[in-house]
């Protein structure tokens, strides 16, 4: 009923993924063209289906990023 797309310029979001560091950084290595279509794809996504999608915004703190999440949920509870 709801897909989240957390939302990150490519440049911040492949330096937190390398900073998690990890044996396996397959994804990661595939450079910023890879991930710049990546995210073009998902934002199209959003646009297309905004009944379903919601867009957030993961240029933030995990407790604002989280407080964004809930936020969207909360919309769908009774």
């Amino acid at each position: 009923d709801l897909t989240l797309i957390l939302d990150l310029p490519v440049e911040k979001g492949l330096e937190r993924a390398l900073a998690r560091g990890g044996s396996d950084l397959r994804f990661e290595t595939k450079g910023t063209v890879f991930h710049q279509r990546l995210r073009e794809g998902f934002l199209g996504i959003a646009q297309r289906e905004p009944g379903r999608c919601r867009l957030i915004d993961a240029d933030a703190t995990p407790n604002v990023v989280f407080d964004r999440i809930w936020t969207s949920i909360e919309l769908l509870l009774p």
